[in-house]
């Protein structure tokens, strides 16, 4: 999938990851079922087998510093719609 912000595709599922949703920081409608993160098992693993890939992640990618990391991914705090990450 190019392009996509999420690994199947555009739509916002809130069965697929962990994330906030609703105003942040002050509400959280828990559409995915959780007011934080959520266990490792919550949702479906992708092709490799690999759970939590998008939500309550962040990837480290190889280059930067000791102090300075580029990451990929997003955080339990991060929004679904992309208002607050």
């Amino acid at each position: 999938l190019d392009d996509e912000p999420f690994p199947w595709g555009s739509d916002v599922r809130n069965d697929r990851c962990n994330g906030w949703t609703g105003d942040f920081p002050s509400t959280n409608n828990e559409l995915d079922g959780y007011s934080g993160t959520a266990p490792v098992s919550t949702f479906e693993p992708n092709q490799f087998g690999l759970y939590n890939m998008v939500g309550n992640v962040w990837e480290w990618t190889e280059g930067g510093n000791e102090k300075e990391r580029p990451i990929r991914g997003g955080s339990y705090i991060d929004t679904i719609d992309g208002s607050a990450n």
